[in-house]
């Protein structure tokens, strides 16, 4: 097959028996071949690639820079610049090859391309003549202000006249323009090729300095970026999670309405956004007289809340974000007309809203029917656990209401409720009635 000039079958075949005897070379021997061919039709390209893969076959890579020359003169010929120079650059072992580039960067000096001169140039900065232009071209950048390409042509100029030290006080100067812009990581970069110039050195430590503060203060804002839905009353976000479908055996996130953020203290009240359950505010009378009304302190509906509910609804970790607060049980927190006196005040993790928190964040009153803002919408579970609802009464979101609990005591064994048409009311303490949670969470712990 080579003896044929069958040199693709010939170099298949080799390859398949590659080692056995000089078959490897022979494949070389058929590149080369092949290559010769080529290179008397002109077809300089393609015979470039064939004397490549003959690698180092008698004198195939001297050819290859042959071919790659002759190709360039083509590409010149037909005045594609950048082809030629690609070419050109495939031969720079041949002087012949280096000398066409210093003329095509000749080319593009003198017809002002200097972005092309100095890329043309740089390729062959050995060269006395394009060392001399790309000084120039430094000096030129330099007189135009431009400190940066003034930098890379005086260090692409090599050792070319005081080349070195220009390119050094240039690199200093867009180093100081970059500080100055705040670009403190591009001129650390620019910094380290000079380190001992001048105070290079004490510039990189600036550098370094504002560069951690930058990441500090980038921190800061994703942490408050993180925070804001926590601090916009009104809005509403996600925390624990808890059974919502009828079945009770899902694992749902609970969502939360923003009530109150106390800036002081970075804290932020929650109120459940739907009744996640329902329970009686108190289902076990042994140990009280039948004439003693049931106290939040003393109340199950607390026990729970603060026991079962939280537990389930909240991981070891999302507790400890929750604040242990001192809830106010004093006569104030009641409505005026039911004559109801102070209590024990307690420290909950989890509570429900008083009448006078009610009133203050959802204008709950006795007289408002029309409250869809106090409306709230329990979850298919808490219908299922036992809260009425009404479609007549729906919630601003459209759905059907259900009562909820609060804390507040209103008498002979009543505690103040949110009706399903939104206004005040009292119901029997061992009613199962929609289950509100509220609970104060520190936005100070790294869970949020």
């Amino acid at each position: 097959m080579k003896a044929e000039g069958s040199y693709d079958e010939a170099i298949g075949t080799f390859e398949q028996i590659s080692g056995y005897q000089d078959s490897a070379e022979q494949v070389l021997a058929c590149h080369y071949l092949k290559a010769e061919g080529l290179a008397k039709k002109a077809a300089y390209e393609v015979a470039y690639a064939e004397y490549i893969l003959a690698d180092a076959y008698t004198d195939a890579r001297e050819r290859a820079a042959g071919m790659a020359y002759q190709a360039g003169l083509k590409m010149l010929a037909m005045s594609d610049h950048p082809a030629a120079i690609g070419w050109f650059e495939k031969a720079l072992t041949l002087p012949e090859a280096r000398a066409q580039l210093l003329g095509i960067g000749e080319y593009y000096y003198t017809t002002q391309q200097y972005d092309q001169a100095e890329a043309v140039f740089a390729k062959v900065a050995e060269e006395e003549d394009a060392a001399r232009r790309l000084y120039e071209l430094g000096q030129y950048y330099e007189l135009l202000g431009s400190t940066e390409r003034a930098a890379a042509a005086y260090r692409d100029a090599g050792n070319y006249a005081d080349a070195p030290e220009k390119a050094k006080a240039m690199t200093y100067m867009t180093a100081e323009t970059l500080m100055k812009t705040g670009d403190y990581e591009t001129a650390k970069t620019s910094l380290a090729a000079i380190r001992g110039y001048r105070d290079a050195d004490a510039k990189i430590e600036e550098c370094e300095k504002q560069i951690a503060a930058a990441a500090v203060a980038a921190a800061v804002a994703a942490r408050e970026a993180k925070l804001k839905p926590y601090k916009t009353v009104g809005n509403y976000v996600t925390f624990g999670h808890y059974p919502q479908t009828r079945d009770g055996n899902d694992n749902t996130a609970i969502e939360w309405l923003v009530l109150d953020y106390d800036a002081a203290n970075n804290r932020a009240l929650l109120l459940s956004r739907y009744g996640l359950d329902a329970q009686p505010y108190n289902k076990d009378w042994d140990d009280i007289s039948w004439w003693d009304d049931i106290t939040w302190e003393k109340c199950t509906l607390r026990t729970w809340l603060n026991g079962t509910f939280l537990n389930k609804a909240f991981t070891t970790q999302e507790q400890s974000g929750i604040l242990l607060t001192n809830v106010d049980n004093s006569k104030s927190q009641n409505y005026s007309r039911w004559g109801t006196n102070d209590e024990n005040n307690t420290q909950d993790k989890v509570f429900l809203l008083s009448y006078a928190e009610a009133n203050k964040y959802l204008g709950v009153t006795w007289d408002n029917r029309n409250n869809t803002k106090s409306r709230v919408a329990p979850t298919a579970y808490g219908v299922k656990q036992g809260v009425d609802t009404s479609s007549y009464y729906k919630t601003a979101d459209g759905e059907a209401a259900g009562w909820w609990w609060l804390r507040s005591p209103a008498g002979d064994h009543n505690v103040a409720a949110v009706r399903i048409d939104g206004a005040l009311d009292h119901y029997s303490d061992n009613a199962y009635g929609g289950v509100r949670p509220a609970l104060w969470i520190n936005l100070k712990s790294d869970i949020f």
